[in-house]
């Protein structure tokens, strides 16, 4: 039996922009800023019906390397049918800076979904 692993790893450096329908309040000098991006994924075929996954993503403020965002999730499918897939998944979100005092720096998921392949 063969076994297959898939991985990536990118990269890249972008302009926050407002969503669609948002007015964007912040041209002065918040509208020059860049964003750094850094992330890799990996996914290993265990089995033909079972797969492994692994994913990290980083964004950075140039203006403020301190405000940060991360994400991390790692996740098993196995699959149910020749179409179908039950995949099981942590997702954990961590940001260095939260916009408030109210809102936690890390927050973590458990995903669960049924998947149906065309």
């Amino acid at each position: 039996m063969r076994r297959r692993v898939d991985g990536a790893v990118v990269g890249g450096s972008q302009r926050p922009r407002a969503p669609d329908g948002v007015a964007d309040e912040h041209r002065g000098e918040d509208a020059a800023e860049v964003a750094i991006t850094l992330g890799e994924k990996f996914s290993h075929v265990l089995t033909p019906t079972t797969t492994i996954t692994h994913a990290f993503a980083a964004l950075w403020k140039t203006r403020d390397f301190d405000d940060a965002l991360y994400t991390v999730g790692a996740g098993v499918a196995v699959s149910i049918s020749t179409r179908t897939q039950l995949k099981l998944e942590w997702l954990d979100t961590y940001k260095n800076k939260p916009p408030s005092a109210l809102v936690k720096k890390n927050d973590t998921a458990v995903l669960m979904a049924v998947v149906y392949k065309r």
